[in-house]
């Protein structure tokens, strides 16, 4: 029954203004109702959350819109992963500021699940935005919906993070987002690689959210040297002593072992600095 779904939104922010307001909104106004919507503030120095507060004093009273003041950490996965240890449900969808989910998202994802047990984690097809609105285009070319395995995510992420819906039940998300600055941008697709170890990850084609796309700083360009640096980074959690987790080393150690031979090259002389 759909009603064992309680979804628990994470919207990290800091100085997002209206754009903020324009994310809670489409979380609120989900056919599927969320349990709760939590925004976790980043130590904002406007008046975005002074403004939430006013504009929905209602939604905030009924405890179906919480407001969590975590201070200044200048690292997403610092606030996201204090929304994960305040939440109250047993799915957790996370949404950033500067996004917005059309209406049917969540229960689009709630149907897929109810018609495919067992998958534990699901994202989504976003419509890309630039900054005046317009939209671009879908972010990936993919018309038809599939699962991703651990190895999907090997080489890059396949994954969106306001479009990804997890279940509390995963063991990853104890190690939730890795906090290290070396993990800045990066942090959700080292959480994926954990999550995709555990469970299949569904993915719907239809686009249902907007990304607002930021191409001079968004990690997913046509650019191998960046690629691989941030391949080098995730292997360094994970055999680092950051992960601890031996079924995870043993997945990369795999992984490894089937790279090319200059990726090979570079992750041995990153294991032996581990040793």
């Amino acid at each position: 029954m759909k009603t064992k779904y309680r979804i628990s939104v994470i919207i990290p922010t800091w100085n997002r203004g209206k754009l903020l307001e324009q994310a809670v909104q489409s979380a609120l106004n989900q056919t599927f109702q969320p349990l709760e919507v939590i925004v976790c503030d980043d130590g904002s120095t406007d008046d975005s959350i002074e403004a939430l507060e006013t504009n929905f004093a209602e939604q905030i009273l009924q405890k179906k819109l919480r407001i969590l003041r975590c201070g200044r950490n200048r690292l997403p996965a610092i606030v996201r992963n204090i929304g994960i240890k305040n939440s109250r449900g047993n799915w957790i969808a996370f949404l950033d500021s500067d996004d917005y989910w059309l209406p049917e998202k969540l229960e689009k994802q709630v149907n897929f699940l109810e018609n495919n047990t067992g998958i534990k984690a699901i994202c989504t097809n976003a419509f890309r935005i630039n900054t005046n609105g317009t939209v671009l285009g879908n972010y990936f070319n993919l018309s038809a919906n599939r699962t991703f395995s651990w190895h999907h995510f090997r080489f890059h992420n396949p994954a969106i993070c306001s479009s990804m819906m997890l279940s509390s039940e995963l063991r990853a998300l104890d190690a939730k987002f890795p906090e290290s600055s070396s993990f800045k941008a990066i942090e959700d697709y080292a959480l994926w690689l954990m999550i995709a170890s555990e469970t299949k990850v569904a993915f719907l084609a239809e686009p249902l959210l907007a990304y607002l796309d930021h191409p001079q700083t968004s990690i997913r360009k046509d650019d191998d040297k960046r690629e691989f640096d941030v391949s080098e980074k995730i292997y360094e959690l994970f055999i680092g002593q950051q992960a601890g987790l031996n079924c995870y080393k043993w997945s990369i150690y795999n992984w490894l072992c089937k790279s090319s031979r200059h990726v090979k090259k570079s992750f041995t002389r990153i294991a032996r600095r581990q040793m």
